[in-house]
């Protein structure tokens, strides 16, 4: 089975740490951060949901694998 990437929206590296461990336990995924040098997109949303929908919509356009987005504040 080839290995499947989720790409987390996110430069934070404990972000990126915690969606990792959370699929620990699924074989066949690799999560992994940002490539560098995207181009950051607004927050415009009005709450964390819909600014986490901005970002992963908007970084899956630069990325050709799924892409999680997360805004906890």
């Amino acid at each position: 089975m080839a290995q499947r990437r989720l790409i987390v929206a996110s430069t934070n590296a404990g972000k990126v740490h915690e969606v990792q461990l959370a699929l620990s336990g699924f074989a066949g995924w690799s999560v992994e951060p940002l490539p560098a040098r995207l181009l950051e997109v607004e927050e415009s949303g009005t709450s964390f949901l819909e600014n986490a929908i901005l970002k992963a919509t908007h970084y899956s356009r630069f990325v050709e694998n799924l892409t999680l987005a997360d805004d906890s504040g």
